[in-house]
């Protein structure tokens, strides 16, 4: 007599694997929304972090070295493309050959819109660690936004303007 082997083969047929595939693309497209968001947020806080650590070098640099130093858009006031930290001996707010690059920053994403508040003044530390004109630097992705606020004393403060219990 012939025995029938009622073993189901192994392996996934094909309706489980469509059924699978569709609740994976289901949670992925709820999921990728917040995805989204959690880069935006990420990216602007390190870019926050790189705009921090800029002042304060050009800060300590201008104490340190007894001379003013310029933080300088790379290209033409398009801060994306990045800054440097230079000694601007010529004033026109670029880097020039001959004038001292002290350090490099940048570049930050482009979904990034930086701008300078510093009373139309580019952002320069004095040798006693003062800036030349308080203000701030508004760093913003999308609905996002982060303030840097520097005071007549050349400190940074790092800021939510969004939030209400903030002085910002």
């Amino acid at each position: 007599m012939l025995e029938v082997s009622a073993r189901r083969p192994h392996g996934l047929s094909l309706i489980e694997m469509l059924v699978v595939l569709t609740i994976v693309s289901i949670l992925l497209s709820a999921a990728l929304p917040s995805y989204q968001e959690l880069l935006r947020n990420q990216a602007l806080k390190a870019a926050a972090s790189e705009w921090m650590a800029a002042i304060q070098r050009a800060r300590s640099a201008a104490v340190r070295s007894g001379m003013t130093v310029d933080i300088l858009a790379t290209q033409a006031q398009d801060w994306n493309r990045g800054w440097v930290l230079a000694r601007d001996t010529n004033d026109n707010r670029r880097l020039d050959s001959g004038e001292q690059k002290l350090h490099a920053y940048g570049p930050i994403p482009d979904t990034i819109e930086v701008t300078l508040s510093f009373n139309g003044k580019p952002l320069q530390f004095q040798p006693s660690g003062r800036p030349a004109q308080s203000g701030h630097v508004l760093l913003a992705a999308g609905a996002l936004r982060r303030k840097i606020i520097v005071n007549m004393l050349g400190r940074p403060r790092l800021c939510d303007p969004d939030l209400a219990q903030t002085d910002c």
